[in-house]
């Protein structure tokens, strides 16, 4: 009996149109993504395993996640290790937004 793998437990969506860039919409609190606590709401995947993921659609994204090929590719990525069980996600954060001053 195999076990069931945990899910990474992210939601990624595209910025609208701006920079193409995908972003992470919802980090579930039980999967592993919540667990590590580097990844965060709003953040903007860069990267995966040192691949860029600019200009890529979120399903080219999950697959780099996941280890797989990149769709309609021949086969792995250069990267690649088939017997990896890590993965390193690289994002870009949101500056905060600064308060404002002012009178009323």
């Amino acid at each position: 009996r195999s076990a069931i793998p945990q899910s990474l437990g992210l939601l990624l969506t595209s910025d609208g149109g701006r920079s193409g860039a995908v972003m992470v919409s919802k980090v579930a609190p039980d999967g592993i993504a919540a667990s590590c606590g580097g990844i965060r709401e709003g953040d903007m995947i860069v990267g995966v395993d040192g691949c860029p993921t600019e200009g890529l659609s979120i399903k080219s994204v999950t697959a780099l996640i996941r280890g797989l090929p990149l769709p309609g590719s021949a086969g792995p990525r250069p990267s690649q290790d088939s017997s990896a069980t890590e993965v390193r996600i690289t994002v870009r954060r949101p500056e905060p937004h600064a308060a404002v001053a002012g009178g009323a």
